[in-house]
């Protein structure tokens, strides 16, 4: 019984970033490029969890509950212990607490977590069984990745970057070498000036004239705005661009 609360706790949880950057341009009618070669980009930040959550409310935390939307005090009869672990760059720091109220370990190791960087919740705790009466072990996991409130964006806007693209990438292979780009990925980086850097190939499409055009556009797109918090400090950010093969 109580597994299907666990699960639904995760259902439940709605991503607290409003503004997180998900941008979809699709490219559905080229000029030269047939039907078969529709193909769609989508720019993303590089997160290694699904779930965000923004940094002002970590630095606020004291108590798990105000990190966890909807948090089950109702299935929670005993506490067995709690761990917070912060990955900044592949290399990890957990603390350990013993109820819903962090420790000033814990408190600390928040307020040095750093955008980008993966936050993971750990609560064990005793609930008792409603059929067997016994108390059942059971655990709350959750995984978030840190972000500021306004993420870097495209300084003109999505429309300019969709007209950016469809210029000076996709129309350069209306001689039916565009079809090569389904499933390349390029990383990049969006600086504290909104400049483009570090763009390095992800995945390759198979085709190097291909990954090369589509490398040097990433590496000259326009101007964005960089992320920054409500105080006012811009922050680097991590982006990944997709290239895939959408349909027929």
């Amino acid at each position: 019984m109580h597994n299907h609360q666990f699960v639904r706790i995760k259902d439940l949880f709605l991503p607290t970033m409003k503004k997180l950057i998900s941008l979809l341009i699709v490219l559905s009618s080229i000029t030269g490029i047939s039907q078969e070669l529709i193909t769609s980009i989508e720019v993303r930040p590089a997160f290694g969890f699904g779930k965000t959550i923004l940094r002002e409310k970590v630095l606020k935390a004291t108590r798990f509950e105000d990190l966890i939307p909807y948090y089950p005090h109702s299935w929670i009869e005993d506490y067995i212990g709690t761990t917070i672990t912060v990955n900044h760059n592949n290399s990890s720091r957990s603390s350990e607490g013993i109820n819903n109220n962090l420790t000033g370990n814990q408190k600390s190791l928040l307020t040095n977590a750093r955008i980008g960087d993966e936050l993971t919740l750990s609560i064990k705790y005793q609930s008792k069984n409603s059929v067997t009466g016994d108390s059942d072990k059971h655990e709350i996991k959750l995984e978030f990745t840190v972000v500021t409130d306004q993420d870097a964006k495209p300084a003109a806007g999505i429309d300019k970057l969709r007209d950016y693209f469809k210029v000076n990438t996709f129309k350069e292979f209306a001689d039916g070498t565009g079809d090569a780009f389904a499933g390349a990925s390029v990383i990049f980086i969006i600086d504290v000036n909104g400049n483009i850097s570090d763009a390095n190939l992800k995945k390759s499409s198979g085709n190097l004239a291909a990954d090369l055009r589509l490398l040097k556009s990433v590496r000259n797109m326009p101007l964005w705005m960089p992320a920054q918090d409500k105080s006012g400090k811009k922050y680097s950010r991590e982006f990944v661009l997709e290239v895939v093969k959408s349909g027929c």
